[in-house]
């Protein structure tokens, strides 16, 4: 049996709707039927829709209809179904409901013909579209121009003479009166592109629409400042525009160029010719414009031009486009332009010029070829029966194809003033009371009366300042035009019943709250009487007089209302009094579509159910959190203009949340191409938009703000997948980055601190071998040799091996590195040489093992070989003086391979077996820029004393071997390149065991390369990161080390040979409870706490440690009874700078509350002694007392208070610091609010592979550095975010308060993963793999001790620092875990 079905809307409709609405759609059977519904669309899949269009064009490829997707419609109760769609996306999309009655049978559709066709429109085109079309040449004084007929002669001899032009500068300066005053929203610009000057130029100034470039602007409208481009002075009026609040357009004519553009000299084929192959020059009315050629659109390489024209000006910040004669333009190029302009900016408007053109045309463009509006003719309809005949025609294609813009004069035609003023007040009223959604508009001087007819070869006068003029009225129509009547979907229908030149017309708004009558009278040389159904209006009370005088008469009677109109005047009746809506409906809808955007880019479930779309102006983030479904808010905050210092991570899953105080326009750039534009929204706090994430770009990006009078860039990235970091470079690199360098070590203290620009030198601690000279445990390295430089020599032909030539550098392990080199060698012979450096485990002892690939043809080649060596501490200088030299060369001992030198705490061997030595002393002073930076010297001197050559072949390597002996120990053994090198590859194992050193009979940890030693808090807070790399053993060996060294609740901060009188510190012990609680945990017992250390259990110390925080340590360390917070004198925790002290953090630190709060964990699990866990309550409640403040939702950095005072006493402070991330992540703090609130907060402080120590925000609690009596910040603002200069004035105030340390940045993200599960996963790795770029830049295969935490985040310190790499590997396990 046949089934009727009824589909609402009726297939075949076309609708216009705007983003932000939604479309209802529901299928009903005559009869009861079995089966389900669905709503076959391409509605939600806008992307790939004009992904395919784009395809089509450019690749040839036919639209599969990917796009198509088949909706289930739900049973609405009544026998049928319905679907509702949100429509958050701008473009033409088609949907037809069918019924399928099983899986076997096929769709059964309604009976009516074609799909109901939705045209969804910019949010912000919902109202308020009046233009005013400004042509910047006009605006000029031309009050002393020359007559045309004294300009005659020189035309006639030849001469070109044109006048001075209006500028854009000249229409920014009227902005004020264009927007504020008249309440204008759209700003169109005739063509604003170069035009002829001398041949092919039409008139005195040239045609604007004949454009020679459409990717510059004329010359003549900029003013020549030597400070700007015209291109930059365009930029200054697009952001004049923005900046109040209105939109730009500009005329594009694309039907044709100037004769002799840039597109004609490069692309003739791409132009229309006449039979006798001249150019064709197009023409209208019966006039043929020679200055213009006509393009030939068979060409789709034109297209693609053309769209890249369009998206150039969008770029350019052109809201909009006039599409001059564009019916003349092919519906399919329209098509393709349209789309690839919307797909990186979609919401351009395209106003379609097609006055004059078929109907048919213009309607299929706007409905087929993807523009938005078109050119009403209602300025050429004047009278009643005109009116009567066009304007039902333009209100229905308003409804369903596109906006008919009703302007009320153009530059095409008369001015309405030269007929008389009355007639422009007239005209202007009636094209903005009768348009669309508030689309009217004039062009420039209308608002003056001007009588002049504008001449686009001309500069016409506009009579700017006329005392008679319309700014007020024109003012008065715009707020009219603001109420719900005049806003999109609102009904407009002509009632008149009388004869005539009276019109009236009502306006009913969409959801018929508000009824407008509006009457007008036609003629202005005599009065009317207009008449009208009452039953269509009612009732109502005269609200406006645009022009002219009231009614005469108002009045109903006998089914009929009546007025009588004076001439030329219009009046408008309301059903109620008017109300201006709290919220314009611009942002309303605005709103709307941005909240439907959120889902769709959340990628939230169709059936769920988020908040309404008001709560998104107030709580971005809220909104965003409760629509996801998520734990926490998926949004990265990048807050203007606090963020303009730091480059912010983009976390994966997140949007962008861009906030400011003021209105903004953005664009967003990322991996190099545009990814988003917009604009913001306001809200509670200022201005915010959001931005949906590109997941399949990664690496930098940026985010461009323009606001009013500025404008700024906010740096960002995109975290790749986290992987396993690369510890290699290429000669790229290499070549651009002097300051990369790697680190070998030797597991005894000894290192080699190299460039990966070979034989380069650029700080005091580069070496090629830096000996460590004590040989039971570390010392200040001694640096003996510092580099090798190498020479390949074929027949005289010598090239130096350098980064020039090298292809790449890698770390095999963490005491081997391997250098590529391909090496020009004359008579166009290329050499493929490696070049391996090796440390000698637990020998300070390196080698060079330099390898000539097979397989070249170069043919015999010498390698030369010249060590530079030294004799210092590696704090220190070398200077060597000139009359030294001969001195220094006589100790060295010289044998056929290989030389001696003798140093201050040993002996230098270096040999070259095979070789022959040529003794040839050279003296060499090397700059170290590095140092400079720092405020250490520039300058140190080398010595070497000749060089190694030897042939080079690819039978047996060239090694060159290099010793530190000791007086008194044996020999130091050199351990060649190991043999499977360069098969091997840097791990993060390796990358953990570079850190780990003898120290007697046990292990030590160095703090890092290349200056630190050992210390007490480095080591233990690196334990943890040990043990997620496997290194157990090293772990139990090192916590034992230093639990015999405790004393009095004391451990040592740094032990310097057998000197641990060095105990200045209050949070190295409670490390050693947290790394004692770590090995416990991985190893599932507590055998380790039976173990013995210098007498006691590992037990006794840990209840020693915590007995000596209870009664307080002879280093002050003190708790405080009321509290149980612990006191920690000045510079005791790791934020430790002195003289001057940068964070004295005396009093109660937050971190030493957080760890103080783990050792009593532990203690209460390990002691019987009740009082432990009574004391971790205790201090669980008073970090939630003393360090929250109110309307702070994070905690205090620190109580700040001298010793004796208890934390009641002490002032908490209002710096945001990471710090309080271990209150989090060490179970201090569980309260899940205020947990999301501090990882929120340190969100702010982080950048990429780094976080901040001090948040860029000024601060109430102050913080003065202050060194002999000087102040060197600002106490209120303390942020300092550069670490470099001199140390005691310049590093240490920045060295904790603004620079960025990698070591805390992974506590962020292992604070996510506990407070929000498995959802925060991608998040917390995003975090972590800011980092991996760090691993490849500054120091390969590691990671540095701090970076600036201004942008560009320049590395700075040790480059390979302990903490940094071990917290990294071990939140990198509970990742994995």
């Amino acid at each position: 049996m046949a089934v009727s079905l009824t589909q609402s809307p009726i297939p075949g409709s076309l609708l216009i709707r705007h983003a932000g609405d939604q479309v209802a759609f529901s299928l009903h059977p005559g009869t009861a039927t079995a089966g389900g519904a669905f709503l076959r669309t391409n509605l939600r899949q806008v992307a790939r829709h004009r992904a395919e269009l784009i395809a089509a064009v450019e690749q040839g490829c036919p639209p599969p209809g990917l796009d198509w997707e088949d909706l289930p419609m739900a049973p609405d109760g009544t026998g049928g179904w319905s679907l509702t769609l949100p429509l958050p996306d701008v473009g033409s999309f088609e949907a037809k409901a069918y019924l399928l009655p099983d899986e076997l049978s096929p769709p059964v559709w309604p009976g009516a013909e074609g799909n109901v066709r939705i045209k969804v429109e910019p949010a912000w085109t919902v109202a308020e579209n009046s233009i005013y079309a400004a042509f910047p040449r006009l605006f000029r004084d031309n009050a002393g121009d020359v007559p045309e007929a004294s300009l005659k002669p020189l035309d006639d001899a030849g001469y070109t003479v044109i006048p001075p032009s209006g500028t854009f500068r000249s229409v920014t300066a009227r902005l004020d009166h264009i927007i504020r005053d008249m309440s204008f929203g759209i700003v169109l610009l005739l063509p604003p592109f170069p035009v002829p000057s001398t041949h092919a130029r039409m008139g005195r100034y040239g045609s604007p629409f004949a454009a020679l470039d459409f990717y510059n602007v004329d010359p003549s409208l900029a003013e020549f400042d030597g400070r700007t481009t015209p291109l930059q002075q365009f930029r200054e009026l697009a952001d004049g525009i923005h900046a109040r609040g209105a939109r730009l357009f500009i005329d594009i004519p694309i039907n044709h160029t100037g004769w002799a553009s840039q597109l004609q000299g490069h692309h003739p084929e791409w132009f229309v010719r006449n039979e006798d192959g001249t150019f064709h020059s197009p023409g209208a009315w019966g006039v043929v414009w020679a200055d213009l050629v006509k393009l030939d659109y068979h060409h789709r390489a034109l297209w693609r031009e053309m769209a890249e024209v369009f998206l150039y000006w969008c770029r350019q910040g052109v809201d909009g486009f006039r599409c001059d004669a564009g019916y003349f333009i092919p519906q399919p190029v329209w098509r393709y332009i349209t789309a690839k302009v919307r797909r990186e900016f979609p919401d351009t408007v395209f106003l379609l010029e097609g006055l004059g053109g078929p109907i048919p045309v213009m309607l299929e463009l706007l409905t087929e070829g993807g523009l938005n509006w078109a050119y009403s003719e209602l300025f050429q309809n004047e009278n009643r029966g005109a009116m009567d005949w066009y304007l039902p025609q333009a209100i229905a294609q308003s409804k369903c194809q596109g906006y008919q813009v009703n302007f009320a004069e153009t530059h095409d035609n008369a001015r309405l003033a030269a007929t008389s003023p009355a007639w422009a007040r007239l005209r202007t009223a009636v094209a903005a009371l009768s348009s669309p959604a508030g689309s009217w508009g004039l062009t420039c001087g209308a608002e003056w009366f001007s009588t002049e007819q504008i001449r686009v070869h001309g500069a016409t006068s506009l009579t700017e300042g006329a005392a008679e003029n319309q700014t007020a009225a024109i003012a008065s129509l715009q707020q009219l035009l603001k109420q719900p009547a005049f806003t999109a979907g609102a009904t407009l229908q002509l009632v008149t019943s009388s004869s005539g030149s009276g019109v009236a017309l009502r306006r009913i708004s969409l959801d018929e709250s508000q009824s407008l009558l509006i009457l007008m009278n036609l003629e202005t040389t005599h009065p009317t009487e207009v008449t009208w159904p009452a039953a269509d209006f009612p009732s109502g009370a005269l609200v406006a007089v645009p022009c002219g005088t009231p009614p005469a008469s108002l009045g109903w009677g006998d089914g009929t209302g009546y007025a009588r109109l004076a001439p030329g005047t219009v009046a408008v009746l309301a059903a109620a009094p008017l109300t201006h809506p709290p919220v314009p409906a611009i942002i309303v809808q605005q709103t709307a579509a941005l909240a439907q955007q959120v889902a769709v880019w959340l990628k939230v479930p169709a059936g769920r159910r988020g908040p309404a779309a008001t709560v998104l102006p107030g709580h971005p983030a809220a909104f965003c959190k409760a629509l996801s479904g998520l734990p926490f808010a998926p949004v990265t905050v990048v807050t203007w203009p606090r963020d303009q210092r730091r480059e912010v991570v983009w976390l994966p899953g997140d949007l962008l949340l861009l906030t400011a105080p003021e209105p903004f326009r953005y664009s967003v750039q990322a991996g190099g191409q545009p990814w988003a534009e917009g604009h913001s929204l306001p809200g509670a706090a200022g201005h915010f938009s959001l931005v949906p994430r590109p997941d399949d770009r990664t690496g930098s990006a940026s985010v461009l703000l323009r606001l009013p009078g500025q404008r700024g860039t906010v740096p960002l990235v995109l975290p790749a997948a986290l992987t396993d970091p690369s510890a290699a470079a290429a000669g790229p690199q290499i070549r651009d980055e002097p300051d990369l360098h790697l680190v070998l070590t030797n597991g005894t203290g000894a290192m080699a601190h190299l460039r990966a620009a070979w034989g380069t030198v650029r700080t005091q601690y580069d070496a090629l071998l830096a000996a460590n000279p004590h040989p039971d445990f570390p010392v200040d390295r001694r640096m003996v040799l510092t580099r090798c430089r190498a020479w390949l020599v074929r027949r005289g032909f010598s090239t130096e091996i350098s980064a020039l030539w090298t292809e790449q550098v890698r770390l095999v392990s963490g005491q081997t590195a391997l250098w590529t080199f391909r090496l020009p060698c004359g008579d166009g012979h290329w050499i493929q040489l490696t070049a391996t450096v090796h440390l000698t485990a637990g020998q300070d002892a390196v080698s060079v093992t330099f390898e000539r690939a097979p397989g070249d043809e170069a043919g015999p080649v010498a390698l030369i070989l010249r060590p530079d060596v030294e004799d210092r501490g590696f704090h220190e200088k070398w200077h060597l003086p000139v009359d030294q030299v001969a001195v220094l060369e006589e100790t060295l001992t010289i044998r056929p391979d290989r030389f001696s030198m003798p140093c201050q705490q040993g002996q230098l061997q270096v040999s070259v077996p095979g070789s022959s030595f040529v003794r040839e002393p050279e003296r060499l002073t090397v700059e170290h820029p590095v140092d400079a930076s720092r405020g250490l010297g520039k300058y140190s001197d080398l010595f070497s004393p000749g060089y190694f050559t030897l042939p080079l072949t690819t039978a047996s390597p060239v090694v060159l071997a290099a010793a530190f002996d000791r007086p008194g120990s044996l020999p130091a053994l050199v351990a060649p390149a190991p043999a499977d090198a360069a098969s091997r590859h840097f791990t993060l194992l390796d990358a953990v065991r570079q850190f780990i050193v003898k120290r007697d009979d046990s292990l030590t940890v160095i703090a890092g390369y290349p200056w630190f030693l050992d210390w007490g808090r480095d080591t233990l807070i690196c334990l943890r990161g040990i043990a997620a790399a496997g290194e157990l053993a090293a772990v139990r060996d090192i916590l034992k080390t230093f639990a015999r060294y405790e004393q009095d609740g004391t451990l040592p901060n740094m032990i310097r040979g057998h000197d641990d009188s060095n105990r200045d510190t209050s949070d190295a012990p409670l490390w050693f409870f947290t790394s004692v609680a770590d090995l416990l945990q991985r190893e599932g017992h507590d055998g380790f706490l039976g173990e013995t250390a210098g007498g006691r259990t590992v037990r006794q110390v840990l209840i020693s440690l915590g007995r000596g925080y209870v009664r307080g340590t002879p280093n002050g360390i003190a708790m405080d009874a009321e509290s149980g917070l612990i006191y920690s004198p000045s510079h005791f925790t790791w934020m430790d700078t002195n003289y001057p002290a940068g964070t004295p953090r005396q009093g109660y630190p937050v971190s030493i509350q957080a760890l103080w709060f783990a050792a009593l964990q532990l203690l209460s699990r390990i002691d019987e002694d009740p009082s432990w866990p009574l004391l971790a309550a205790q201090v669980q409640q008073s970090i939630l007392t003393y360090f929250t403040r109110p309307g702070q939702p994070w905690l205090s950095d620190c109580l700040h208070g001298s010793a004796g005072q208890n934390a009641r006493q002490c002032i908490a402070d209002d710096h945001l610091r990471p710090n309080q991330l271990m209150a989090v992540t060490l179970g201090a703090v569980t309260d899940p609010v205020l947990c999301a609130g501090i990882i929120e907060a340190c969100t702010e402080l982080l950048i990429p592979g780094a976080i901040r120590t001090l948040a860029d925000r000024p601060v109430a609690f102050p913080l003065p550095v202050e060194r002999q009596g000087q102040l060197l910040n600002d106490p209120q603002h303390p942020f300092w975010p550069h670490y470099e200069g001199d140390e005691d004035t310049r590093r240490k105030p920045a060295y904790h308060n603004g620079t960025a340390w990698p070591w805390p940045m992974p506590m962020l993200a292992e604070a996510m993963l506990m407070l929000y599960g498995p959802a925060a996963k991608a998040r917390a790795a995003g975090i972590l793999a800011s980092s991996l770029p760090l691993f490849q830049h500054f120091s390969l295969g590691s990671l540095e001790e701090v970076i600036d935490g201004g942008y560009p985040h320049t590395p700075r310190g040790c480059g390979s620092q302990a903490w940094s790499i071990t917290e990294w590997v071990r939140v990198r396990q509970l990742l994995e875990d």
